[in-house]
């Protein structure tokens, strides 16, 4: 599964594609046997460390930042 979502740092742009806030979405993924990391990409620098924060307090998964080489994200600065 692969979803979508926008971390920009504020509480506002903390939601998916779809509307749904994040600590929602990782609050339904607990427990989830099919779901085995959570991954962040396409986000600034400066967001990684709260980003990583905000979810390692609401998942249960391991968690992974990476980079995506060759592409410029609207949502990155």
């Amino acid at each position: 599964m692969w979803r979508h979502a926008r971390y920009a740092g504020s509480r506002a742009a903390q939601v998916t594609d779809e509307g749904y806030p994040l600590t929602e979405v990782l609050m339904r993924l607990r427990g989830n046997q099919q779901v085995l990391i959570i991954g962040i990409n396409c986000i600034a620098l400066e967001n990684v460390t709260s980003a990583l924060q905000s979810f390692a307090a609401l998942a249960d998964k391991p968690l992974l930042v990476y980079r995506t080489l060759f592409f410029t994200s609207p949502y990155t600065s």
